[in-house]
């Protein structure tokens, strides 16, 4: 990857990311060619496009759009030039802007570029940013909308990502930290292409998304009611009427409990394995909780409770899911969620382990009577 020059008010930008897909807001250049997208996110949001060539124009974004019937062409010279042969999507979470993200992608890039006398290089990292609020930061607009809505629009490119790039000799995977994970899974329970994986490999880190999201019980009742059609309604109708209507997490775990099949749609969109990526001293996600707590629900996420999670895999799913505890690839200060992006992690990415890490790290998990959502 190439940086602009910013000491020189005269040298021609470069592309900084060869390829991406968003739904953020896009406007035209003077001369109609390009698009351009700001540095932060905003509430407003777009269709979901793929863009190539994303330039650093200083304030913003400058990118050309690819036509869905072109997008395995172009991924196939992009991989051919750069000379990687796979593909590592990564979808940001919360509280992340486009500038958080991009720079984040060159940073994973430099890390598998630092490693290659170690190791063959054969991962290029892209980008899928989605629009978050950035309202006041608050975390629940992004998760009861901006998430939701966001997996939603990505799933209208589930012909691009899966019968479009699969003309293509390119193998994808895909790496979603954090909240990210929740806007896959919406992807996932939205996804209706067939039944054909999407992905190699799946790399859920830090997920902030319900425990037992692939847990016997759950998708068991999630599975009775989908047969017995006591649950008709869908997310994408509901996003598409009033806003208004959708204005509390219990809304919004109201419909996804009538797909509480996510974990195993999830599971399908992998050709190899689902890993995991969690650790208990995650202290962001222990703020989720408490968000959770104070309106009402107990709920734990998965990126905390995967030791306990790990115990009741649904039957179907034992080969497809692996857990891996990262306590040794966090850091020892910080909240000690974003470790998505350490070299450790990047080379886990390159080289999966077949079966994880099963070293069990857990600390507590809230014992309650109360019924516990997303």
């Amino acid at each position: 990857m190439k940086f602009r020059r910013k000491n020189k008010k005269n040298a021609d930008p470069v592309v900084i990311i060869p390829l991406c897909i968003t739904n953020v807001i896009l406007e035209d250049t003077p001369d109609g060619k390009k698009k351009t997208f700001s540095k932060d996110t905003s509430g407003e949001k777009g269709d979901a496009v793929i863009l190539k060539n994303v330039i650093d124009m200083g304030n913003y974004y400058e990118a050309e759009v690819v036509e869905n019937k072109d997008a395995a062409f172009v991924l196939d010279q992009i991989l051919d030039d750069s000379g990687h042969d796979e593909v590592l999507f990564y979808v940001h979470g919360w509280s992340v802007s486009c500038r958080g993200a991009i720079d984040t992608v060159v940073k994973m890039n430099k890390k598998l570029n630092d490693n290659e006398e170690e190791s063959p290089n054969n991962l290029l990292v892209l980008p899928i940013m989605w629009a978050a609020t950035w309202d006041n930061l608050s975390y629940g607009d992004d998760r009861n909308t901006s998430a939701p809505e966001a997996g939603s629009d990505f799933s209208k490119l589930s012909s691009l990502l899966s019968s479009g790039l699969q003309n293509s000799s390119v193998k994808k995977s895909i790496i979603a930290h954090s909240m990210g994970n929740y806007v896959l899974r919406i992807f996932a329970q939205e996804h209706n292409t067939g039944d054909e994986p999407v992905f190699e490999n799946i790399f859920m880190v830090a997920p902030d998304c319900r425990w037992d999201l692939f847990n016997e019980e759950y998708i068991s009742k999630g599975v009775c009611e989908m047969e017995d059609n006591t649950v008709t309604t869908t997310i994408s109708s509901r996003f598409s009427e009033s806003e208004e209507e959708i204005t509390t997490i219990s809304d919004v775990d109201s419909l996804l409990d009538g797909t509480a099949n996510g974990g195993l749609k999830l599971a399908a969109l992998a050709k190899n394995k689902v890993h995991v990526l969690y650790t208990v001293n995650d202290w962001a996600l222990l703020f989720r909780q408490s968000w959770h707590r104070f309106g009402g629900n107990e709920t734990s996420a998965l990126g905390r409770c995967a030791g306990f999670a790990m115990d009741t895999v649904h039957s179907s799913l034992k080969d497809k899911i692996v857990f891996h505890n990262c306590g040794y690839i966090q850091s020892c200060f910080g909240l000690k969620h974003s470790y998505h992006k350490t070299a450790s992690a990047m080379a886990y990415y390159k080289a999966p382990e077949p079966n994880g890490i099963k070293k069990k790290a857990r600390l507590f998990f809230p014992g309650s009577k109360k019924k516990v959502v997303v």
